[in-house]
């Protein structure tokens, strides 16, 4: 837990600001306190935007002081699973093994240091998991409401894993709706009280984005819990890992949705058999719950299907279902799923990387891309300087003009029709149109491979 929080803690500090990151800043935590509190957008996680906010009062503004509240969700995710596999496993290997497949997943290892919500969101819903137990009392229960309600102010996506375990308790305690109303009011609470006013002004068409069919769902999760690396927010569409390509990928995704529908029937089982012991109810449950729900969803509202990252709590719930299920299988049948969960574990710590966010590497050199053009552009002596970007590399250039007090940096987004300016900024994507006449490369970035063109 340590060496993965200091590897955190070490990308949160180094990495160049990325897309979804400065629009956040830009939009929400720059601005006056009530810009959060009155405005919805995908990128308003409006729990992370108020810390993130009261983050950068307090040190100042920077990539690590706007990043903080994901590293504390990442802590509060380590913690949880610490946690919960203390709880529920017998067996010491079994825990650090449900340690390593939840921490090591390249999805979540990436949100424990981005200026994004899902960390906090998983860690908080991971806590409340942990507190409500079969045996716990009011408080605890009131408690672990409270939890809940801050992973759906973290990150709204959260609500459909809440309502799913509010559902299983209700059956799992045998119908008592005074024990759900400890655990469900303290939820609607702290949610309704951090997120009501950013709903109030939400427009349906802000809430769009995704997919047209599950299976899309399942691919871009599948190949997003397998790949740090991978091309664009859609289907994974190219990658030379043969390996992962030719086995673990094919596999992993037809094993996900039948473990889900095998399990459930488990579950059935073993909740007759020990009703105390009701995790793996819980676990594979919530799981089918909400891929149930977002179906209904999609047939009954025309709701997209979501990415990947929407539901990056699939990923704990089937890690914490695989792990109990390997303590009550067979020898023969547990050294297959156990050397199959290794082989995830091995995959995913082959591709701990430290120098950019998963499929964001067009943008990782910004800070790099900024400082050039600022001690390049010192000889202008205070004059306007005019710089053409690309449109994936905007806001983050806006953020450093803005954090480094650049008044003098003219910013426009016109690659297709680039008007004369001082200089041009291309991302990779925008580089095979070329450069217009009269420029000139005058640096290239080398792990993002964007260009900054000097007018000759």
């Amino acid at each position: 837990m340590v060496l993965l929080l200091a590897a955190s803690v070490y990308r949160a500090a180094t990495l160049s600001i990325s897309l979804d990151e400065a629009t956040t800043y830009l939009s929400f935590v720059a601005p006056p306190f009530r810009q959060i509190l009155s405005t919805y957008s995908p990128n308003n996680n409006v729990l992370y935007s108020l810390l993130a906010k009261m983050s950068t009062e307090a040190f100042g503004v920077s990539e690590f002081s706007l990043r903080l509240p994901a590293i504390a969700g990442g802590l509060l995710t380590l913690i949880a699973v610490i946690g919960l596999g203390g709880v529920m496993f017998r067996r010491e290997w079994i825990r650090l093994l449900f340690l390593l497949l939840v921490a090591l997943n390249p999805m979540i290892f990436d949100y424990m240091s981005q200026a994004r919500g899902y960390s906090l969101a998983l860690g908080f819903y991971l806590l409340g998991l942990l507190w409500a137990n079969a045996r716990a009392g009011r408080f605890r229960l009131a408690g672990s409401g409270v939890l809940f309600g801050l992973a759906v102010a973290a990150h709204l996506s959260f609500a459909i894993p809440v309502v799913a375990f509010d559902l299983i308790f209700i059956v799992l305690e045998s119908g008592s709706l005074r024990r759900l109303a400890w655990i469900v009011l303290p939820q609607m609470c702290v949610a309704a009280a951090i997120t009501a006013g950013p709903l109030l002004h939400a427009h349906r068409s802000e809430f769009v984005g995704g997919y047209s069919s599950v299976v899309q769902t399942l691919d871009n999760f599948s190949i997003s819990c397998l790949l740090h690396d991978w091309e664009g927010n859609g289907v994974w569409t190219y990658q030379d890992n043969t390996f992962v390509s030719g086995f673990l990928y094919p596999a992993f995704r037809w094993i996900f949705p039948l473990f889900m529908a095998g399990a459930g029937l488990l579950a059935m089982v073993d909740w007759q058999k020990d009703r105390e012991r009701h995790w793996f109810s819980i676990s594979i449950g919530t799981l089918l719950f909400s891929f149930v729900a977002l179906i209904l969803l999609h047939a009954s509202a025309g709701a997209p299907y979501p990415f990947a990252r929407f539901v990056l709590y699939w990923w704990p719930l089937w890690g914490l279902a695989v792990c109990l299920m390997i303590e009550q299988l067979q020898w023969g049948t547990r050294l297959m799923v156990v050397g199959f969960c290794l082989l995830m574990v091995v995959q995913s710590a082959l591709q701990l990387d430290f120098d950019h966010f998963g499929w964001l590497q067009y943008s990782a050199g910004t800070n790099r891309i900024a400082e050039f053009i600022r001690a390049d552009s010192l000889k202008t002596k205070g004059r306007e300087v005019t710089i053409v970007t690309s449109g994936s590399l905007f806001a983050c250039l806006s953020y450093y003009r803005s954090i480094d007090s650049i008044p003098n940096w003219k910013l426009l987004s016109s690659i297709d029709a680039p008007p004369m300016g001082d200089y041009i900024v291309m991302d990779v994507f925008d580089q095979t149109r070329g450069l217009p006449a009269g420029y000139s490369v005058a640096w290239r970035d080398r792990l993002s491979g964007a260009i900054v063109a000097r007018r000759i």
